[in-house]
């Protein structure tokens, strides 16, 4: 540090006191803090800081410091090793303090438990249960639909909210029990079965996803999102982000492109349409699960295998040029489309076909992105196997299993009539039956009357 930077710092820090005036004046030598009137204090107090960050990083603690507020996040699997953590790392904090004549306030210091959100969560799904329950009954009042609606559209987004913080604990039993109760009470309602019906059984005539399962799929499709976890989904690819506002067009000069039908380009047709220009002849293919598209115009051809536009900036300003030109044909209300018969002897439409097939069938792909869409399909997918395997491993909702065996063929099923009280206790066991009622003491005999 400079001479005259390390005299006007000592300036600050020597000679200090502190003069109180109330009910007679007290004055006292001051040595700890620092000097609040300094305009580096901000600058001073990183210097100080940075050795209490460094050494709670070696002690494997994460810290993370705004100002002069410093945070602690500490982890554990039972709460005795999270205590034991915590209090280690309190008394480093107030050793560090004592050598640097820094005192932390008590009344400032806070903790916080992560585990309250789950439990405000359910609680205020809940509350809204608490209401589908009142005007949901078995005969009348709200229908199965409308309740699965109320519990999509609003419980399930309040407990997975934030789910990426938290998802990892839904393996945990006491979390599990926890949004099982929850959505149990939701499914009977949905559903319209008795209470004694298990909760694989409810959820299966509910065709809802348990909420374990659910979160834990909100978590990743949140991770895809954001790029930190793709591999299981499409490990050699990247997902499409969407195009940036200020290289779209204007919404006032966004066109309207529309087409015309017509059977073959004869020349006939091309009087009677006014057609003038080069014709310029697209198509695309799907083949072994790769796309492949291609146009032509007359002798020339250009397809995705073989681009012939570069990063340059003269390709670039070609490509501009190009896109403002269709923009003012368009604009000006020409016709410039028309939709044609594949494979009725068009030589340039058969061409392009023939170029499509090919391009389909290269090796390497020009664009290879994956939608959010495919990104969606796999991870149910993942959710439904998961479910399967839990339903079927399940000693719960036998008689269920015997006419839905598999949960993607009862969600088939279920979706195409509506469930009601005979239906339900039909694919449940749970009416009734003399077996039931046998179960209950209300029948002597688990056996019908033509036994």
């Amino acid at each position: 540090m400079p001479v005259n930077l390390y005299g006007m710092v000592m300036g600050y820090l020597r000679d200090r006191e502190v003069v109180v005036r109330y009910a007679g004046g007290v004055q006292e030598d001051d040595f700890e803090g620092l000097y609040t009137g300094l305009d580096s204090r901000s600058n001073l107090w990183n210097l100080v800081l940075d050795s209490l960050l460094r050494e709670l990083g070696d002690l494997g603690v994460y810290v993370q410091a705004f100002a002069d507020d410093v945070v602690l996040m500490f982890s554990g699997q039972s709460a005795s090793a999270l205590e034991a953590e915590t209090n280690r790392a309190l008394a480093h904090v107030r050793d560090w303090g004592d050598r640097n004549k820094l005192r932390f306030a008590p009344s400032k210091t806070n903790a916080m438990v992560l585990t309250r959100k789950l439990n405000q969560g359910v609680q205020r799904a809940a509350s809204i249960y608490k209401g589908i329950a009142r005007a949901a009954k078995a005969t009348w009042g709200l229908s199965p639909e409308i309740v699965r609606t109320i519990y999509v559209a609003a419980i399930e987004p309040i407990v997975t909210y934030a789910s990426c913080a938290w998802a990892p604990a839904t393996k945990k039993l006491g979390v599990r029990k926890m949004l099982d109760a929850l959505q149990r009470s939701v499914a009977l309602k949905a559903c319209r079965a008795y209470k004694t019906v298990s909760l694989h059984s409810a959820l299966i005539l509910a065709r809802l996803l348990p909420l374990d399962i659910r979160v834990r799929e909100a978590a990743r499709l949140y991770e895809v999102k954001r790029g930190s976890e793709s591999g299981d989904v499409c490990a050699d690819r990247e997902l499409e982000k969407p195009v940036d506002f200020r290289e779209m067009p204007h919404p006032a000069h966004t066109p309207e492109l529309g087409f015309e039908s017509v059977e073959d380009l004869d020349p006939s047709t091309v009087d009677r349409l006014a057609i003038v220009g080069p014709h310029i002849y697209t198509d695309g293919s799907k083949t072994e699960g790769k796309v492949g598209a291609a146009l032509t115009s007359g002798g020339t051809k250009w397809n995705p295998g073989t681009p012939r536009s570069g990063s340059n900036p003269s390709a670039r300003y070609s490509r501009q040029r190009s896109r403002q030109d269709i923009r003012d044909i368009v604009a000006e209300g020409r016709k410039c489309a028309y939709s044609g018969c594949g494979h009725a002897g068009t030589t340039g439409n058969e061409r392009a076909d023939e170029l499509a097939r090919n391009a389909a069938l290269k090796t390497a792909a020009d664009y290879d992105r994956y939608p959010l869409s495919y990104a969606k399909k796999v991870i149910r997918a993942a959710s439904l196997d998961e479910w399967q395997q839990r339903y079927t491993e399940g000693g719960t909702g036998e008689i269920t299993k015997c006419f839905f065996p598999r949960v993607e063929g009862a969600y088939r099923v279920l979706s195409r009539f509506t469930i009601t009280p005979p239906i339900a206790q039909t694919l449940t066991g749970h009416g009734g039956f003399a077996q039931y009622l046998n179960r209950f003491k209300l029948k002597d005999s688990p056996y019908c009357a033509c036994a």
